[in-house]
């Protein structure tokens, strides 16, 4: 209890402001990978020219998503943020020439060398995940309207048309020989969603808070990462998170290992109406709670013996809570966040 205790009382410092409603755009998650055939949707209007103020804000609250490498393996943002590891986003494509200058083997560009200096530096104490969504500077299509005229793209990639052709500028970035990227890199789906949702910007940079609310965001990866001032600002962020995503890495409870009683909320962050799942609980738990930050009980229920559950949970006001597993020896948890 003094564990649970601990996470009602942290959870007090969020404040409502931080728990209002994000908009959101498009699709942003997918139980199977998109089909190569899919429409590729038009950039949609993202201001002006170099007008990077769009995309999700420090503390609002993120929607979950899931997106795919070109293998076919997906990365689920409420599964990263069960993991140990503070989530940095990045986006990018070939065509954008600040990013794909930061890891050309070669160039000699002060703010990209020390970009990629820095995060190489933070893979072992960051969960670094890039995303390829439409191109910046295509040869040819439509560029989003934000994105300032390019200066030296001397690639051949049209803006994309169908989800077959972003898998192949993926493809064509990460299987390339001149660059120093060993990064995971996954393609936005065909409408766009986790751009148009998170970043509104070619190069952005979103860092998550361990409570599912933005921590950290740039308007530009190499103007921000490549300076002292915005690699300190990353690494405070970083370490004001690291003891949170600890926690949703270590033990249950009860001392063992997390794995042996894990179970994952989906999607988490919730919108408010949507179906919330808990997936795949191990079958050893015999009740559920849902507690609010103060510790209040909302909801309680018995659990049927036997197999995995898989249940849906009750529909909420929007806040922060608590959904805690029992048995008679032991507890675990999980941070559910409901917005509007």
């Amino acid at each position: 209890m003094e564990t649970m205790y601990k996470l009602f009382t942290s959870s007090l410092l969020l404040g409502s402001g931080l728990l209002a409603c994000a908009q959101t755009t498009g699709n942003l998650g997918r139980d199977l990978m998109p089909a190569g055939e899919e429409t590729i949707d038009l950039p949609p209007d993202h201001g002006a020219e170099y007008d990077m103020s769009g995309g999700l804000a420090v503390g609002d609250p993120v929607p979950d998503f899931t997106v795919y490498d070109a293998s076919g393996e997906s990365a689920t943002l409420s599964d990263l943020l069960s993991r140990d590891k503070p989530v940095l986003l990045i986006s990018g494509s070939v065509t954008c020439d600040k990013f794909a200058d930061s890891f050309r083997i070669g160039n000699d560009n002060a703010l990209g060398l020390n970009t990629r200096a820095f995060l190489l530096n933070q893979q072992d104490d960051l969960a670094i995940v890039f995303l390829y969504s439409m191109e910046a500077h295509p040869t040819s299509g439509a560029c989003p309207t934000n994105c300032p005229v390019a200066q030296t793209t001397d690639t051949l990639v049209a803006q994309h048309e169908i989800y077959a052709d972003r898998l192949a500028a993926l493809t064509s970035w990460t299987s390339a020989t001149d660059l120093e990227f060993p990064f995971a890199m996954f393609a936005d789906n065909p409408d766009n969603a986790v751009y148009n949702t998170f970043f509104e910007r070619p190069n952005g940079v979103v860092g998550i808070n361990c409570d599912g609310t933005v921590g950290l965001r740039a308007d530009w990866m190499t103007s921000f990462l490549g300076v002292d001032a915005g690699q300190d600002q990353t690494t405070t962020w970083a370490a004001s998170q690291a003891a949170c995503y600890a926690e949703n890495g270590s033990l249950a409870t009860d001392g063992t290992p997390r794995a042996a009683h894990d179970f994952t909320i989906a999607p988490n962050p919730s919108a408010f109406g949507a179906e919330t799942r808990i997936l795949s609980a191990p079958a050893r738990w015999t009740s559920l709670e849902i507690r609010d930050a103060l510790g209040r009980l909302h909801h309680t229920t018995r659990l049927a013996p036997g197999g995995d559950h898989s249940l849906a949970l009750p529909l909420l006001p929007h806040g922060l809570y608590h959904v805690i597993l029992r048995n008679d020896r032991a507890s675990v948890s999980r941070r559910w966040i409901v917005h509007e």
